[in-house]
């Protein structure tokens, strides 16, 4: 199904960008082209291509800060996804779904020359839920969100994530944490 992500990719950009303005505007993010395939490709050249990394792009200078600091990747379905088999060690041959969205994500932080990533994942019928660098985590844990909000914390080597559900990650952090109103 190869429209599987489109529609909740532009109600994800929505969200993110009523977030960004504190619900001043939609349209200040919108999908990437070919959703970061063009600068994939382009990095394989030795290419740099700016603002087109993962799956969502700033489409308004307002946003461009937050895309100086992350990339965001966006995943829909997965129903299968089970979170449970990474960390108790029953996922089977081969790395975890999870395991390849961070390597696939961190390549597009790499590429894009940013320190961190988002994985945002909607299953069907269910709230979307976002990963983000455990490194991220202990940054705005410490300076950004409450101190009590519940996270799952994922263990990997090399990588690891937290995880929450992106409604209340959205709610507690603030975008000046990205830079919003420093650059």
């Amino acid at each position: 199904m190869a429209n599987k992500g489109t529609p909740w990719e532009r109600k994800l950009c929505k969200t993110l960008s009523l977030w960004w303005t504190n619900g001043e505007c939609d349209a200040v993010m919108w999908r990437t082209a070919c959703s970061g395939g063009r600068a994939t490709v382009r990095a394989r050249q030795g290419k740099t291509t700016a603002g087109h990394y993962g799956d969502i792009q700033a489409t308004d200078p307002v946003a461009e800060p937050l895309f100086r600091r992350i990339t965001i990747e966006a995943k829909k379905g997965y129903n299968q996804f089970d979170l449970l088999k990474l960390l108790d060690g029953t996922q089977g041959r081969g790395k975890h779904l999870l395991e390849q969205w961070i390597v696939q994500s961190r390549g597009s932080s790499n590429d894009a020359g940013v320190k961190w990533f988002w994985i945002i994942l909607r299953r069907d019928r269910y709230k979307p839920v976002i990963f983000i660098d455990r490194d991220q985590y202990k940054y705005l844990r410490t300076k950004h969100m409450p101190p009590s909000q519940p996270v799952t914390l994922c263990r990997m080597k090399p990588e690891s994530v937290a995880c929450m559900p992106l409604e209340e990650f959205l709610s507690w952090t603030d975008p000046s944490a990205f830079g919003r109103d420093s650059d």
